[in-house]
């Protein structure tokens, strides 16, 4: 049988170091990727020094415009119901 020396068994060691520091390397570049994308996506959400510029406050300023719209529609929308009952009642005479 043939079988490996310490030599050989040295060299295959020295082999499976070498693939398992160069898989941490790749490893730890993936986090940092990763890092910085996350501190990216952070600023871009919450705005970080800058609150006017992140997501979270603009899509505050659109629902409390919707809001707004909503109850001004609301609102307009019942102005016109009762300006056209009051006219229907005054033309046909119950109300004066």
């Amino acid at each position: 049988m043939n079988e490996p020396n310490l030599a050989e068994m040295l060299i295959e060691v020295r082999d499976s170091v070498r693939d398992i520091k160069h898989n941490q390397d790749l490893i730890q570049q993936a986090n940092q990727q990763t890092h910085s994308e996350v501190v990216r996506l952070r600023r871009l959400i919450i705005g970080e020094s800058e609150p006017e510029r992140g997501l979270v406050l603009r899509v505050d300023r659109l629902e409390q415009r919707q809001e707004r719209a909503t109850f001004w529609s609301q609102t307009s929308i019942g102005v016109v119901i009762t300006a056209v009952i009051g006219s229907i009642l005054t033309a046909i005479g119950l109300k004066q």
